[in-house]
């Protein structure tokens, strides 16, 4: 956590194992000492969690923190003074208990944000986690499929372009996909006619992918599309760079998105197959399957890439399970659905 600092992690860690968990903030105050734990120690660990399970929100801890310090400063250098004990025989408390000033929590995000500064990643959630059910129920790209959806597509490219189409008229060719991102390193750029276009990352539960908006769609949507905004889009994948990139066409309406479905299992074989009896194992699986998915084994030979499509009687389900045994078989390498 960006702002603890080594001893200050240690002397918690410390008083906590010699007397037991923290039973609340106060107790936490209480039992700390705020030379080793200071004032930014104490605003980074209430900014990323660190007193979640105690008895205040964040946002309340943030505005009565440094009271409490100052507080606690006092009782104490009372009790080391000895003043405490002119008031023990008589039963009176000398320091009255501290009463916080109470208020609503931080947006959902803004902790969250806080969480990604601090620590570098999100601990409390998510941003997607609103969209979580739009995700699973409809979108066709993430970062976890980008890198074979681009090497699909220059797969296709690079096939039209040994049969004679001209990159022009293939450019707009290939699959749809639709992703839902938080739109990050948002940058525009002005094309050699003037027009304006960006480029952004869109970050997902798994990691990121790039993304273009040409200067069509750029003009439609430049007006609606903000850093940190969460966006789902429809688009195509072009991996004819080295670093694939989504080309947006549209920006979609959540809850209008239609539910994905499943109609293709895609087995990639590992490199260097040379004896067909070694895809017995894996051919007495998918026949001993029964599914509504065709397959396409994806292989390399002499460093060309090949999609093959299996028999139109072979069939097989798209669950995640099949997927699990499917990669666990010799020779697969990879296995996905679409």
């Amino acid at each position: 956590i960006k702002g603890l600092g080594q001893s200050a992690a240690e002397a918690i860690v410390q008083e906590r194992d010699a007397n037991g968990p923290f039973k609340s903030f106060m107790d936490f105050a209480d039992r700390i000492d705020f030379h080793v734990v200071n004032k930014r120690a104490m605003e980074v660990l209430i900014q990323t969690g660190g007193f979640d399970h105690l008895d205040k929100n964040r946002a309340t801890l943030a505005l009565n923190y440094e009271r409490v310090i100052a507080y606690e400063n006092k009782k104490k250098s009372g009790s080391e003074s000895g003043q405490a004990s002119l008031f023990e025989d008589a039963g009176i408390q000398e320091f009255v208990d501290y009463k916080f000033d109470e208020i609503e929590e931080y947006p959902k995000m803004e902790m969250l944000n806080m969480e990604k500064q601090l620590i570098g990643c999100y601990v409390s959630g998510h941003p997607l986690d609103e969209w979580r059910d739009v995700i699973e129920k409809s979108v066709t790209l993430t970062s976890q499929n980008f890198e074979q959806a681009a090497k699909e597509d220059k797969a296709h490219k690079d096939a039209l372009a040994a049969s004679g189409v001209s990159p022009w008229k293939a450019k707009d060719t290939g699959r749809t996909y639709i992703t839902v991102g938080m739109i990050q390193e948002l940058r525009t750029i002005n094309t050699k006619k003037g027009d304006a276009m960006a480029f952004a990352k869109l970050t997902d539960y798994s990691g990121q992918f790039d993304v273009t908006f040409f200067p069509k769609v750029w003009e439609q949507l430049k007006d609606k599309i903000v850093t940190d905004g969460i966006y789902a889009f429809k688009g195509k994948v072009d991996g004819s760079r080295e670093n694939g990139s989504f080309l947006v066409d549209s920006l979609e309406n959540p809850e209008e998105l239609k539910e994905k479905t499943f109609s293709k299992v895609h087995i990639q074989l590992e490199n260097g197959l040379e004896d067909e009896k070694k895809l017995r194992p894996l051919c007495d699986f998918l026949f001993g399957e029964q599914g509504t998915c065709s397959v396409y084994f994806h292989m390399d030979a002499k460093g060309i890439p090949y999609v093959v499509k299996a028999n139109a009687q072979l069939s097989v389900p798209a669950t995640k399970e099949f997927l699990q045994q499917l990669k666990d078989i010799p020779l697969v390498s990879d296995a996905w659905i679409e």
